[in-house]
């Protein structure tokens, strides 16, 4: 029923269990970490004497629709909050409420939860079945730079004002009714405007299990953005219009968006490094030039893993001389994935670029032959490939004349039903180097 009245050396305590304990928390001028569950709201109704508290743990809290004023005023140096399964919480507190030190906050399965204002560096909000809207203030969040949303099904969109203006990392998944992202997250790009309240620092957006998403805001995304990751979001149309602009973005992703038909007309930011596209069924073609710009931006993309293309671009094939004055023909591709490209037959004329190391392809079933690019056959066209895998590619019959690449330390080949030989000739290249070796069926 109480608890002692007075522990001045208690640094820890944790209460579960005591749906019957009546008393308020108070007096204890040393406790850092406090974590209820299965309590009545009455052990949270003041909190006299617990200004040393840095991190709160709630759980299960019945009667709980918001904390009271009483308890709230003494959290003043409160760094983590973490609530869970409070299932008559609709509020946290009121508005207003400030922190000395910037707040972590975690909240999950509390189905009755609304709305939510307070002085915040990270926030996840987890399973909130009912949670509509984000606050329309909370543009005044100036600590926030975490924000999680995951599997809330009827938060639909974003107050249009932006977002909080040190926000860095983005993540939204399984949130079923999610239309869109706010429009004010582009206003500093299309007033380009210095004002403040305008800017965004997001660096990393991850959109995951969003069936309602169906394209970005209008222009473009903050150009402060590193990566941007898309998984299963099934009636996604396109992305950003003008993705040249976007001067830090270093990697995109983009999984089982079946909707997604191509990829902005523009191009991509010359910055990019990484592109993976997987599981887009309509997406048949990339831009052309993709792998280089014009000469004054050459493009640095080193990874690229796509699945389901049709063609693969011309200009990939145009980057190959060995030594160029121009950036025209730079190009910095290091790794190539091609994964279950059902209707692709061949390359595009020329050879694979002098900087590929690594060169997969897999479940190309009409695939009929591979780049010249993948052997060494003359002086004047050094090759530097140090992998090449092939499996599942029942239409290819043989490899380019040639020899391999000295360079070259894996062969893998798995699957090819109609390969009619390898020669002994194609393994004569010079301080050969060749770690392992596969070949099967």
């Amino acid at each position: 029923m109480k608890l002692p009245t007075y522990l001045p050396s208690l640094t820890k305590l944790s209460v579960y269990f005591c749906p019957k304990l009546e008393s308020p928390l108070s007096r204890l001028p040393l406790l850092k970490e406090l974590d209820v569950g299965e309590c009545n709201e009455a052990v949270l109704s003041s909190g006299n004497d617990l200004t040393s508290l840095t991190e709160l743990k709630i759980s299960r809290i019945s009667g709980l629709i918001k904390l009271h004023e009483g308890f709230v005023q003494f959290l003043q140096g409160l760094r983590v909050l973490e609530v869970s399964e409070c299932e008559e919480l609709e509020y946290l507190w009121e508005d207003g409420f400030g922190s000395e030190n910037s707040l972590s906050l975690e909240i999950r399965d509390c189905d009755q939860l609304v709305s939510l204002g307070c002085n915040l560096q990270s926030l996840e909000i987890d399973r909130c079945d009912k949670l509509e809207r984000l606050p329309n203030g909370w543009q005044s969040l100036t600590c926030l730079e975490v924000l999680r949303i995951l599997g809330c099904p009827k938060l639909a969109s974003f107050p249009d004002v932006g977002f909080p203006p040190m926000l860095r990392i983005l993540r939204l998944d399984d949130c079923e009714g999610l239309k869109s992202l706010p429009d004010g997250m582009m206003l500093k790009m299309r007033n380009d405007s210095t004002d403040s309240n305008n800017s965004c620092v997001l660096e990393f957006l991850h959109i995951e299990q969003c069936p309602s998403f169906i394209c970005f805001p209008k222009g473009q995304l903050p150009t402060t953005l590193k990566s941007l990751s898309i998984r299963a979001c099934e009636n996604l149309k396109s992305l950003p219009e003008e993705m040249m602009g976007m001067c830090a973005l270093e990697h995109i992703f983009i999984d089982g968006c079946h909707s997604l038909i191509g990829l902005p007309k523009g191009g991509l930011p010359a910055t990019l490094k990484r592109l993976t596209i997987t599981d887009c069924r309509r997406l048949e073609s990339l831009p052309e030039g993709i792998m280089h710009q014009h000469s004054t931006n050459a493009a640095a993309l080193q990874a690229l893993a796509i699945s389901s293309l049709k063609s693969l671009p011309e200009g990939m094939m145009h980057c190959n001389s060995i030594a160029t004055t121009s950036t025209m023909d730079m190009c910095a591709l290091e790794y190539l994935n091609l994964h279950m490209c059902p209707s692709l037959i061949g390359f595009p004329r020329g050879r694979l670029p002098i900087t590929l190391k690594e060169l997969r392809i897999s479940n190309c079933e009409k695939l009929e032959s591979l780049p010249e690019g993948i052997m060494h056959y003359d002086s004047t066209y050094a090759a530097a490939l140090q992998g090449l895998a092939i499996s599942h590619c029942s239409s290819l019959t043989s490899f380019p004349r040639g020899k391999f690449p000295s360079t070259l330390e894996l062969l893998d080949i798995r699957d090819c039903e109609h390969l009619e030989s390898i020669s002994e000739e194609m393994f004569h290249s010079t301080n050969n180097s060749r770690q392992y070796l596969n070949i099967e069926r």
